[in-house]
């Protein structure tokens, strides 16, 4: 679905993102928050995880990036944000075995709205250059998303190719198809790898499909390198389309 982006984004976050949330704690509380986080008990690195998404969400809701299409805000999904966010999702899949109907997939959107801090969902929302892309009396509208869970909690049991309980595992990212290779899924996944640092976890794990090999050079020229690979009676017995798992190790903020 996704392939290999001609324009770059200049996103440039990643400093000023760490920096913003770093000022806001003092050296010692902030290593004092990693420590909670690997050592304590579920309940205190939750309290923690509450703190460092809200923090990030905060920060992402500032967030803007410049492409040749318009101004592509990032932020994570709001209310309003949720038919449309829907209707994306269910025509990014529709041709694939994985394809979900409306309703679902409005209830799944809906479900993703309460996960925080377990997960969050992003959406891109875009104020074209070119009005008359615009519907009459819209200034900007939803062009892509990206799922984000940060335990098992908050995602669907795999067949195969399960990603670790506690990693970072990163769903359903999808541009419209008219807005695709414009820097928009490179801005999309650029966050979500910032977002999954502030989380203080240092993979982030993915599934392509195997079909889809423009998807698969996208994420390896991003730094993913493949764990994994459904084989094809597996894929045939389990009922579902044959996947890749990808990984990227992330610095360790510190």
């Amino acid at each position: 679905m996704l392939g290999s982006s001609v324009a770059r984004p200049q996103v440039g976050l990643c400093d000023s993102h760490q920096q913003s949330i770093k000022r806001q704690f003092q050296r010692s509380e902030w290593q004092g928050f990693q420590w909670l986080h690997r050592q304590f008990q579920p309940q205190v690195r939750k309290k923690c995880m509450v703190r460092l998404v809200r923090h990030s969400q905060e920060l992402i809701s500032q967030t803007e990036v410049k492409i040749d299409a318009g101004s592509l805000k990032i932020y994570p999904l709001q209310d309003q944000d949720e038919r449309g966010t829907a209707i994306l999702l269910t025509r990014a899949f529709a041709h694939t075995k994985d394809g979900r109907g409306f309703r679902e997939i409005r209830d799944y959107v809906h479900e993703m709205l309460q996960s925080p801090p377990d997960g969050v969902m992003l959406v891109a929302r875009l104020t074209p250059t070119d009005v008359s892309e615009m519907q009459l009396g819209k200034t900007s509208l939803v062009v892509g998303l990206a799922a984000l869970s940060f335990n098992s909690a908050t995602r669907e049991q795999m067949p195969t190719l399960q990603p670790p309980d506690k990693a970072a595992y990163l769903s359903n990212i999808a541009v419209e198809p008219q807005y695709r290779r414009k820097g928009i899924a490179s801005a999309l996944l650029k966050v979500c790898e910032q977002v999954t640092q502030d989380a203080l976890l240092n993979r982030l794990y993915l599934h392509a499909r195997v079909a889809d090999v423009g998807a698969q050079v996208f994420y390896k020229n991003a730094g993913y390198f493949e764990e994994g690979r459904d084989r094809s009676l597996t894929a045939i017995w389990h009922r579902i389309s044959p996947r890749v798992l990808l990984c990227k190790a992330l610095p360790v903020i510190e």
